[in-house]
């Protein structure tokens, strides 16, 4: 039996990190050797992987699972592989992931390339690609927030947590806990609203926002501004497009994405609550139109 514990720092919000790690099926993505992970349901895997040129294949269940805390895991056939991975935010946008895994080696080569310390070389190098990975996106590719105790699922996520009310420029509130999980929303995150100049963007997204239908899809711009800001902006904007304000943050980081000047990032949320996708682009020629044959799309589906 090998045990290998080892850690690294990631630039990017724990939440992003956790989520990340959630999706199996993109391990092969940034883990060296490993060919595919099907999940078979919320708890279980199969794994397939290249191990000192052999192939392997293994079930795993996963044991507990917290978000944004631990996932632990172990193997239920094939070759041993049982493990635990914490996470533990160290600032709004780093945390700590920390990885153990307890390894049968399984035949004269990887034996062998245990004993040279092989195996643990590779897992460090699948943190350093994680790390890597989950940095240059700055999103998760997906996401689930529920809880698994002692290898049974107690919690199935949001939208327990779905944001409630929040600071409207057209007066009032929007209940987003409403709106989600009824029709499509997509959130469209600026930074900042400032002066008696209006974001580019917004100005275009006020344009258009006559050709989409409220009863189709919800689209939202969230400003890292106050209140009074995002209704000095919305009254300037053609169309008056709804912006809610975000001044501290919160809803930002609760879909896990950052304000960075300049470069929206969208959240589409489709009509059962769930992100259907995340991205981040540089303005530019075209990037409204983009985004709205995108809202399209995700309206008629």
């Amino acid at each position: 039996m090998s045990v290998i514990h080892t850690s690294i720092e990631v630039e990017v919000p724990v939440r992003i990190a956790y989520d990340q790690w959630t999706q199996f099926e993109d391990f092969p993505r940034f883990m060296e050797g490993v060919v595919e992970v099907h999940q078979t349901d919320q708890v279980h895997l199969h794994w397939i992987a290249r191990i000192a040129g052999i192939t392997r294949e293994w079930d795993a269940k996963i044991t507990e699972q917290i978000p944004d805390q631990l996932l632990a895991w172990t193997s239920t056939g094939g070759t041993r592989n049982d493990g635990l991975v914490t996470f533990d935010a160290l600032a709004a946008h780093r945390c700590e992931v920390s990885l153990r895994m307890d390894l049968e080696p399984d035949g004269v080569a990887e034996v062998l390339g245990d004993a040279l310390g092989l195996i643990e070389s590779r897992v460090n190098g699948d943190l350093r690609r994680f790390k890597s990975f989950v940095e240059h996106r700055n999103r998760p590719t997906g996401s689930w927030r529920g809880e698994v105790d002692r290898g049974v699922v107690v919690t199935d996520g949001p939208p327990a947590d779905t944001p409630g009310e929040v600071p409207a420029s057209t007066g009032g509130m929007v209940d987003l806990s409403r709106v989600i999980g009824s029709i499509p929303v997509v959130l469209v995150f600026v930074e900042p609203l400032v002066g008696p100049e209006v974001d580019p963007l917004v100005e275009e997204l006020g344009a258009h926002l006559a050709e989409f239908g409220r009863n189709r899809v919800q689209l939202l711009v969230v400003a890292n501004v106050d209140e009074e800001t995002a209704g000095l902006a919305a009254s300037w904007t053609e169309g008056n497009v709804r912006i809610l304000a975000d001044a501290d943050g919160a809803l930002a980081d609760r879909y896990g994405v950052t304000y960075r000047a300049g470069v929206p990032a969208t959240v589409l949320i489709d009509s059962d609550g769930d992100v259907g996708a995340v991205w981040v682009e540089e303005p530019g020629p075209g990037l409204v139109d983009a985004l709205l044959r995108r809202v399209e799309r995700l309206a008629s589906s």
